[in-house]
């Protein structure tokens, strides 16, 4: 992926698969995601990484 591409040029399937939802919404605005918000576990398992923050 470019800086200049956005999502629609890609094709959907590309978009197919596990997802493993990481719950942010505890952090407050501009705080840093860290690895200990990631169940690494589960994050092997999964395609794609997802996170919620609210």
């Amino acid at each position: 992926m470019r800086k200049e591409d956005t999502l629609d040029q890609f094709s959907p399937e590309q978009f197919f698969g596990k997802a493993l939802v990481v719950d942010c919404r505890d952090l407050k605005e501009g705080q840093a995601i860290t690895i200990d918000k990631i169940n690494i576990d589960k994050a092997k398992l999964a395609d794609f990484l997802l996170f919620n923050l609210g």
